[in-house]
């Protein structure tokens, strides 16, 4: 048996149970067959057998995403961006732009902005968006994707009038008793869920995300699809080999609990489908965003706690029922008052069934003091955090949090509970780059220069793993992916750099030149740009 490539010269960073460092690594057909010295390679070398000098650099796990959007990935990337929006002006020039593109009547669509780096320090209403584009239908998403504003046409197009009443968990802004266009929570996934992509949008959107995450060295997603299209695009996509990523999917239709309901009664759960596209946790959403100022929180001195999804008893009902049909479970929780709402019913969950190995998850999870961290450590729940939002958002979260922002996303203090930390990006929210990822976790800082809860700061080690074994794990699926061991998926990446020698603070410049899945190179990196061709 020769290999199929055998990558030397390297420093291959296995992430086994001791951390062991090699030098080279031999793949046959899908599977490692040999990691150890150069020596001991050159029994699986042959006539065809490819030679990849790793030259001296960083040889790793592929990447694992916990927590993304796959189709909204391709979405975001197709329509303008505002995330450098200094003011409300600016946002109308991008949509006065877009409208110049496209006939009247045609749908415009725009992402990203932050009200609280606006110089007005709030969201645009339907009447300045009408102003920009008087003859087409607006839609733009905070940068949250929890809350969004729309102007006239499109509020006609959705049915939404002065008259609507707010949805339970969500609200639409008024003035003088008329909406502005603004909605948030369930109030937006009103707007979201009926201004919809086509079917063939949403392909082009996932392949479009494909290469955007092979290019990062993401080799496994588990990712949320928002609309019942993309999960049909998605399977017909898989079918044809056309997406290379490994894709773990969350049902999530929008986190609706009747719909959801009906989800449970198709017999399929966690586990069904193959090792490149399979049913991971059940998903249901608690409450609104950090980001929006909307997470379920148990301050007094905040202006509001935060908007609840849904409430305890039916959050109790539906959790009960999918840990009954044998689902991981899992839900949007951020604030502490939401996390506490999910333990509780785990714990209902658990006293009626004692399921071993069952893996639950709490999707975010950036407040949980440590009366809850205990209680996640003792049901052996899996938190799912997005460290690189410390560097983007931390003035954010500062504007709205005060000192309280510290504690957030207490990494450090869950893995010294003995907990199983995984790591995502909830890309588009923030680039899919886990190399800022990890920075981030290490040093806590964010683009402002400001620390957020330096006794929270992570090794690199722990970084690592948390982007690798742990995502396997909390997928199920570290059996086959998550390190470079003997027998399992070829599902690797090479860095630009030897990742042990950059410097906290640099490693957020480090990049993938290769990326192989089981034993395909899928994205290499050639001089003058990059190329998926092999």
């Amino acid at each position: 048996m020769y290999a199929s490539y055998v990558i030397r010269n390297g420093e291959i960073v296995t992430v086994d149970g001791k951390n062991s460092i090699a030098d080279t690594i031999a793949v046959y057909e899908d599977k490692i067959v040999y990691v150890g010295d150069e020596q001991g390679a050159r029994s699986f070398t042959g006539p065809h057998t490819e030679m990849i000098d790793a030259q001296g650099k960083s040889v790793l796990p592929g990447f694992i995403d916990s927590h993304l959007h796959l189709d909204a990935i391709g979405t975001r990337m197709l329509y303008p961006d505002c995330r450098e929006a200094a003011c409300i002006s600016d946002i109308q020039t991008i949509i006065r732009k877009e409208a110049e593109k496209y006939p009247k009547g045609t749908i415009l669509r725009a992402f990203g902005y932050d009200h609280l780096n606006l110089k007005e320090r709030r969201h645009p209403n339907r009447w300045e968006l009408d102003e920009a584009a008087p003859e087409h239908p607006v839609y733009i998403i905070h940068s949250s994707y929890h809350i969004s504003a729309a102007n006239t046409k499109a509020l006609a197009l959705i049915g939404v009038d002065d008259n609507i009443c707010d949805p339970e968990g969500g609200s639409y802004e008024r003035i003088d008793g008329k909406v502005t266009g603004v909605a948030f929570e369930n109030a937006h996934y009103n707007f979201y869920t009926k201004l919809d992509f086509s079917e063939e949008e949403i392909k082009s959107c996932l392949k479009t995300a494909d290469e955007y995450l092979l290019s990062r060295g993401i080799t496994t997603v588990c990712s949320a699809l928002d609309c019942a299209l993309s999960v049909k695009a998605l399977t017909e996509l898989k079918r044809k080999n056309t997406l290379k990523i490994r894709v773990v999917t969350m049902p999530y239709p929008t986190g609706n609990p009747f719909v959801m309901d009906k989800y449970l009664n198709t017999g399929y759960h966690t586990g069904f489908g193959s090792d490149q596209c399979r049913i991971g946790p059940f998903k249901l959403m608690i409450d609104g965003s950090s980001l929006g100022g909307t997470a379920a929180m148990k301050r007094a001195d905040m202006k509001d706690q935060g908007f609840l999804a849904i409430d305890q008893d039916t959050l109790d009902r539906m959790m009960l029922n999918a840990h009954l049909d044998g689902f991981q479970c899992t839900s949007h929780a951020i604030g502490d008052r939401a996390v506490e709402m999910l333990l509780t019913s785990y714990e209902k969950a658990f006293k009626a069934l004692n399921r071993s190995d069952c893996r639950h998850r709490i999707e975010h999870c950036n407040f949980a003091p440590k009366s809850l961290i205990k209680k996640i450590s003792q049901m052996g729940v899996i938190p799912i955090p997005q460290p690189a939002f410390l560097k983007e958002f931390g003035s954010t979260y500062y504007k709205i949090y005060g000192k309280q922002a510290e504690e957030i996303f207490p990494i450090k203090s869950f893995l010294k509970a003995g907990i199983c930390v995984s790591f995502s990006t909830d890309a588009p929210i923030i680039d899919a780059n886990p190399f800022v990822g990890m920075s981030a976790a290490c040093n806590r800082k964010s683009d402002e220069g400001l620390i957020l809860g330096k006794e929270e700061r992570v090794t690199l080690k722990d970084a690592i793993r948390m982007y690798t074994y742990n995502g396997a794990y909390a997928n199920f699926q570290e059996n086959i992916t998550g390190s470079l061991e003997v027998g399992k998926k070829a599902d690797l990446v090479v860095l630009s750099d030897r990742i042990w020698e950059a410097a906290p603070e640099n490693i957020s410049k480090t990049s993938v030149t290769l990326t192989m899945i089981d034993g395909e190179i899928v994205y290499t990196k050639v001089k003058g740009g990059e190329s998926n061709e092999r």
